[in-house]
């Protein structure tokens, strides 16, 4: 019951960072995709404040280093290399951004070098996510490779990475649009991001499709490990289903509907992927895979680790809410 319970805290903190990050990203790719009206809404809405849900996963690679230490080995020595290049671009797009912030509020003016620099860094930083948890998942991690690029490139630098990579890029520029359409300040914008929203979803649709012919053509049988977990067949099912009530509640200009629906996809996603990899973490070639009853520490040790994360969540939590109503108060001006 311990051990379950570690697991889902970790599975909830999963599933934040993918919605808050995964805003924080996409509003970077839209900036890619929209025309200056939605590039300005979204610079009038994101800000530094925004890259402090990188604490979620935070406290994920807490939980594994403490409680899963050989899976947060596995992830740290074999996927080294996109995980130091997802740091550098992160840091980096928080400084664009802090130095894009202030330059907006002091004098109005933006450069397009320093807006380019901020959406590829989105994109790329949610590329190599998706790239990491292709990675995972595909069993193409050798822990008896002897040369440079079949121990630290070859489980990442691949095809079937790069479709994760694109699918986790429609599914935050998704999300980011949908969060957008109630953070407009004008109808003409409004309507741009619904209109965006509806295009990404097929898209992400198209994407995820994607992910399943490039794994076949793999060998890696996705379709195979779906077929034996009713679970994830289900999240598929009910995310396809959402869909046309999701269009509805656009065109109905019901916000947050459509907000919820575009959350439970990504939960529903996420749902699938545990699902499919249950019980496996990281899938090893030639080796036996990391599963978290294979690797947990005591049962002392575990239960130290989740009340202590749970305190530092509700902590977090509570200066989160803390910093939006002062982000509000900043924006709104003095009564």
């Amino acid at each position: 019951m311990l051990l379950l319970s570690v697991i889902i805290l970790i599975s909830v903190l999963i599933v934040c960072y993918a919605l808050f990050v995964g805003i924080n990203f996409g509003t970077g790719i839209l900036e890619l995709l929209g025309d200056e009206d939605m590039k300005r809404e979204i610079r009038l809405t994101t800000g530094p404040e925004w890259e402090v849900h990188h604490l979620w996963i935070l406290l994920v690679i807490a939980m594994l280093y403490i409680g899963f230490h050989p899976i947060f080995e596995a992830i740290y020595d074999f996927l080294y290399v996109p995980i130091m290049f997802l740091i550098l671009i992160i840091i980096l797009r928080a400084v664009v951004l802090v130095y894009r912030d202030q330059v907006g509020t002091e004098t109005g003016h933006h450069t397009n070098i320093v807006d380019s620099t901020y959406r590829v860094l989105s994109l790329f930083a949610a590329l190599l996510i998706g790239m990491v948890v292709g990675s995972v998942i595909s069993g193409r991690i050798n822990p008896l490779a002897h040369n440079f690029y079949e121990k630290y490139l070859d489980s990442w630098a691949n095809l079937f990475a790069l479709s994760v990579g694109l699918f986790v890029c429609c599914l935050f520029a998704f999300q980011a649009a949908v969060y957008m359409i109630g953070e407009s300040r004008d109808e003409t914008s409004r309507k741009k991001f619904v209109r965006w929203s509806k295009i990404i979803s097929v898209a992400s649709v198209a994407s995820g499709s994607l992910v399943f012919v490039i794994a076949e053509l793999e060998k890696l049988f996705l379709i195979a490990r779906f077929y034996y977990s009713p679970a994830a067949i289900g999240a598929v099912i009910v995310a396809t289903l959402i869909l046309p009530v999701f269009w509805k509640s656009l065109d109905s200009d019901r916000i947050w509907k459509a907000r919820i629906l575009a959350g439970m996809e990504m939960v529903l996603v996420l749902t699938a992927w545990f699902q499919v990899q249950h019980p496996v973490v990281v899938a090893l070639e030639y080796q036996k895979d990391l599963t978290f009853t294979g690797t947990a520490a005591n049962d002392t040790t575990l239960l130290q680790l989740f009340l202590g994360i749970i305190a530092v969540t509700a902590i977090v939590g509570m200066s989160l809410r803390y910093l939006n109503r002062l982000t509000l108060k900043t924006e709104n001006g003095p009564e």
